[in-house]
């Protein structure tokens, strides 16, 4: 489902090019069919034993006054006598019967044909329906995360978020994030707090539910004196102007169909006063950048893999190949903290950053030297705050809230200082658990701040 004819939509079986924010349309018309027609041999197609057990219909049926809201906002006929789960199913299959073939035929701009062909498959699937719900239509959109909540509609509705074989699973039901997560080496010793001011050119007011940033957008609202002014005079106090940007590997001059735009704003310093990109290549967007700072590709930093979707918690950790033959053959950094930095230079790369390492430096020796700002105590070493946290400190911490691969770390290397990180140096890919199915049957743990799923 792309509105492009993308590389992975031009390989699909179904390309179901949706105008785009429309994508809601087409959910709920599944959800409609799922919920008022049967199978080919008379059975129910909502999978009732899973609806039943982890949706929480029973609290929006004792919900008399929200009931009342839908009966007025007329999403319902009438509200039910009474609040068992059938009177729940029949509720919402009338809720939903609005979205027929012919409204989201218009409503989505595409063939009848295609939406027929795409309920046919994904009724076929069974529970084993898969897709990978992305963050297209929720950051674009004035509906936010109602485009993606209406997606696992339909998904709920057939049973294939139950954590069994195929279906679809939560992020972190398989998912390892370590990056970002080494604070425990910082001389802080934790990460630091949310940002507690609010920016309009990243949350622009008009997309409340937007869950990432607009950046997108940013030159249409930072170029848009009648945008910034109508919001001012309500009370807001809209930028007019950024003091740095810093896209980070991101070209929008090319990648984005507004790219002129981009050009007409990255020319004004009355709108941004600095820019400099951290870039692997040269690029459309570089040529109107105020600095280019070489960082390496893949292969030439410390970065976390994105691993295929699979019943397992496991990672994969990229690094500097050419550093890493370096350290083997005996060679040593004058300054650890700038250790990627310096083989580089050696293997003769040149003067190419990592990026763990430019921004750990930059924080400590620039961007807050004695610690005013309370900035530098997040990148300064635990072990000697007067430098900067180095590479093996850093994944030292962040591997270390592994229980299984910091177990194993300390039975390969015994006598090193960092064990987890010459383990993930060595192998570069870790297993953490295998066989995950139905994750959220599993009981719950309760720590002084969360709930959490035991994995033990």
């Amino acid at each position: 489902m792309d509105p492009r004819l993308s590389n992975s939509a031009g390989m699909a079986d179904l390309w179901v090019p949706c105008w785009p924010g429309t994508e809601t349309a087409l959910y709920l018309y599944l959800a409609n069919r799922i919920l008022n027609e049967k199978g080919l041999n008379g059975e129910d197609l909502v999978n009732h034993n899973f609806v039943k057990n982890w949706v929480n219909w029973d609290r929006l049926m004792q919900d008399r006054d929200y009931l009342e809201v839908l009966l007025e906002k007329k999403y319902i006929k009438s509200i039910p006598e009474g609040n068992t789960y059938e009177d729940f199913i029949t509720m919402i299959a009338e809720m939903y019967s609005p979205y027929t073939l012919d409204f989201v035929a218009q409503e989505c701009r595409i063939e009848k044909r295609i939406v027929e062909k795409l309920y046919d498959m994904f009724i076929d699937a069974g529970a084993r329906v898969a897709t990978y719900i992305w963050r297209a239509g929720p950051i674009g959109h004035k509906g936010g995360w109602m485009i993606a909540r209406s997606a696992f509609l339909p998904f709920v509705l057939r049973g294939a978020m139950a954590g069994d074989k195929g279906g679809v699973g939560l992020h972190h039901w398989h998912v390892i994030s370590v990056n970002g997560k080494g604070d425990a080496a910082a001389q802080a010793g934790v990460r630091p707090p949310k940002v507690d001011v609010w920016n309009e050119i990243a949350w622009p007011p008009e997309y409340p539910l937007s869950s990432y940033e607009m950046s997108h957008i940013m030159p249409h609202l930072l170029l848009d004196d009648e945008w910034r002014d109508k919001w001012n005079a309500k009370g807001l106090n809209v930028p007019e102007k950024l003091a740095v940007w810093i896209p980070r590997m991101y070209n929008p001059v090319w990648i984005n169909p507004d790219g002129f735009r981009w050009i007409e704003l990255l020319k004004r310093e009355d709108k941004i006063e600095m820019s400099f990109n951290l870039s692997p290549t040269w690029s459309e967007t570089n040529w109107y950048c105020d600095f280019i700072l070489p960082v390496g590709l893949a292969g030439e930093r410390h970065d976390q893999h994105s691993e295929a979707t699979e019943p397992k918690r496991w990672l994969s950790f990229r690094q500097p190949a050419l550093r890493v033959a370096l350290e083997k053959m005996g060679w040593k950094p004058k300054d650890p903290t700038r250790a990627t930095l310096e083989a580089h230079v050696k293997a003769g790369l040149g003067e190419v950053w990592e990026e763990v390492e430019f921004w750990a430096n930059m924080m400590v020796h620039h961007v807050d030297p004695d610690g005013s700002l309370g900035v530098r105590k997040y990148w300064a070493s635990k072990e000697d705050p007067k430098r900067a946290v180095t590479i093996p400190e850093w994944y030292q911490a962040a591997f270390d809230k592994l229980p299984n691969l910091r177990k194993a770390a300390k039975a390969a290397h015994p006598d090193s200082k960092y064990p987890n990180y010459e383990l993930m140096r060595d192998r570069g890919t870790w297993l953490e658990e295998d066989n995950i199915f139905k994750p959220q049957e599993r009981p719950l743990k309760k720590s002084r701040f969360y709930l959490y799923f035991s994995w033990a």
